[in-house]
């Protein structure tokens, strides 16, 4: 992995932390559920049939507080992205049937990222908020994952599932913006509980093979969160 880009995503996390001194300073930890596909004037998924790719996604964040409805969020979190074919059909030369496929990409990122967080609060202990920033990931792997259904039908011959990686294919940074809502409660007395729906938006082309005006596919997902929040 680049080195170079693990040190930008450090002191990117991190960046705030020098000036926290007088400020709210937490920290935390979320998981959950992605759900990814690509998108873009040149990503064209007619001809087959789409579904969503679902993966888990998670890490760590710190929460600097700027005042009682304002503060900034910076995160580090590994993700999955990518999409999913399903009934992909495949022939031989001589127009035989092989059987039909489903097909996905999976994009394996770290990312980084930092928001600004409104917060309006319901009463003294639960907040809706909502966020909006920048992210930047970098690629540590992408594969293609292959399996075919119903093998007995494809005309007696089978055509083993296949795992391969087609990282070469893509580029190594993702960037784009993030925006989301949630709620957050307290739990216990050290702990608050947090609840968020998020998008990411990529405003980047992800492989090689972009056209002059950037016209490609780019990754697009929605990330559902529980986390967890501490005071340091």
């Amino acid at each position: 992995m680049n080195k170079n880009y693990l040190l930008f995503a450090f002191l990117l996390f991190l960046m705030t932390a020098s000036n926290a001194q007088n400020k709210k300073l937490e920290i935390g930890f979320n998981g959950g559920l992605g759900i990814s596909n690509l998108h873009g004037p040149d990503y064209n998924s007619n001809y087959f049939k789409t579904s969503k790719l679902l993966t888990p996604t998670g890490g760590l964040f710190l929460v600097f507080g700027i005042n009682k409805n304002l503060e900034i969020v910076s995160s580090f979190s590994f993700e999955t992205k990518g999409d999913k074919f399903t009934e992909v059909d495949f022939t031989d030369y001589a127009g035989n049937s092989l059987g039909s496929r489903n097909i996905s990409h999976k994009f394996n990122y770290t990312t980084a990222n930092v928001l600004a967080r409104g917060l309006i609060g319901i009463n003294n202990e639960i907040k809706i908020f909502g966020n909006v920033g920048p992210y930047v990931g970098y690629l540590i792997n992408a594969k293609e994952i292959s399996k075919l259904n119903n093998p007995s039908n494809a005309n007696g011959t089978y055509y083993s599932d296949y795992n391969r990686d087609i990282s070469g294919y893509l580029k190594k940074i993702d960037y784009g913006i993030t925006a989301g809502i949630g709620v957050m409660c307290p739990l216990l007395k050290k702990y608050k509980l947090s609840l968020e729906v998020r998008r990411n938006i990529g405003l980047y082309g992800i492989d090689n093979f972009s056209s002059v005006n950037n016209n490609t596919s780019k990754n697009n997902s929605l990330d559902i969160l529980a986390g967890i929040i501490f005071k340091l």
